[in-house]
C-alpha cells in the first residue's frame, strides 16, 4: 500500500484523495465499453468528484478520439472530474496524434 506521506511516492499521492479512482486502459476498449463510457448514465464519466486515468491514450482511434474530446468539451467534464491521460511517445520529438487533439 501506498504511504500519502511519504515523499518518495511522487505523483502516486495524486491518486490518494478523497475523490475515488478510475483507470481506463484505452487500449483494451471494445465498442460495447465505449459506448458505455459515453452513452451510460452508470458511466464514471456521469459521477462527480471522479478521477478518471485514461491510460495507454495513443490506442483510441481518430474516430473515438474526436467524439470523447466532443464530450468532454460539450458536457463540462473538466468541471466535475479529474481527467489524466497518459501514452508512450514510441519517435523522439514526436508527439503522438491524441495529444495534439488535445493541446488544441
Amino acid at each position: 500500500p501506498l504511504d500519502p506521506s511519504s515523499k518518495d511516492n511522487g505523483i502516486a499521492r495524486t491518486f490518494i484523495s478523497n475523490r475515488p479512482f478510475v483507470m481506463i486502459d484505452c487500449e483494451f476498449l471494445t465498442e460495447k465499453s465505449y459506448d458505455f463510457l459515453l452513452n451510460s448514465d452508470k458511466s464514471p464519466l456521469n459521477e462527480f468528484n471522479v478521477t478518471v486515468y485514461f491510460q495507454n491514450f495513443a490506442a483510441i482511434n481518430t474516430k473515438r478520439l474526436s467524439e470523447l474530446l466532443s464530450t468532454i468539451t460539450e458536457t463540462g467534464l473538466i468541471r466535475r472530474l479529474r481527467l489524466i491521460f497518459s501514452c508512450t511517445c514510441h519517435e523522439v520529438g514526436e508527439l503522438p496524434l491524441c495529444w495534439k487533439f488535445l493541446i488544441l
